[in-house]
């Protein structure tokens, strides 16, 4: 995905210089190219000889696009199969790819003695800074798996942005976007998933979107 994205920085960084911008907006690989075509069009129109430098990179683009579909859905066909990604992508937000990075990197959730190891693991806890003898806290560790980090946030992302049922998780994040702000919010509520998802694997219980049921410790959890 990186060198993806890479590579249409590369693309759209080369044509910006002579005035053609290429839209970043719902991209994916075919209105990439289109666009990208669009703009070269336009280049000629003016007089400007630069499809000779940008071909061969737009079509290494499309066929690195070609092998992450293909990588994509043999990940999307491994996630079906396994009972435990199937019951994580209960949780709203996660999807094969990010439940599948997920079990990879636990591994055994049961390996953990409690909740806040797991935070900690991603790289998700505050980082500790004493200059002297004063103790505060500075952005978070980015310690651990970086790529589980990034899905867990990414996962975030989708749940406080474009997750249409209510649950107890998007409320309590909503709060904490308010009070702290949406960046705050997106790394509480990347933390709370790391949370509670090995709680739903290790229970073999689906998300729960209220907190309403007594006694549930996956409840109790995002209400913290």
């Amino acid at each position: 995905m990186q060198q993806r994205v890479g590579l249409e920085n590369n693309i759209t960084g080369s044509l910006k210089p002579f005035g053609l911008l290429v839209p970043h907006g719902n991209v994916n690989s075919n209105t990439f190219r289109e666009r990208v075509m669009a703009a070269l069009a336009k280049a000629d129109e003016l007089g400007l000889t630069l499809s000779d430098g940008i071909m061969p990179s737009l079509d290494l683009y499309e066929d690195l696009c070609k092998h992450l579909a293909i990588l994509t859905r043999r990940v999307e066909a491994v996630s079906r199969d396994n009972p435990v990604c199937r019951r994580l992508m209960t949780a709203p937000g996660v999807g094969p790819i990010i439940a599948l990075s997920f079990v990879t990197a636990i591994d055994n959730p049961l390996r953990f003695s409690n909740d806040e190891d797991i935070g900690a693991y991603f790289g998700l806890t505050p980082k500790q800074h004493q200059p002297g003898e004063t103790d505060y806290q500075e952005g978070i560790s980015r310690l651990g798996n970086s790529m589980t980090r990034v899905h867990l946030v990414q996962a975030a992302t989708i749940l406080l942005s474009s997750s249409r049922k209510w649950s107890t998780l998007r409320a309590w994040g909503m709060k904490v976007a308010k009070r702290s702000g949406f960046n705050r919010a997106l790394i509480a509520v990347a933390r709370k998933l790391a949370i509670v998802l090995p709680r739903m694997w290790i229970n073999e219980q689906d998300f729960r979107w209220s907190n309403k049921t007594e006694g549930s410790e996956l409840a109790s959890s995002v209400a913290a």
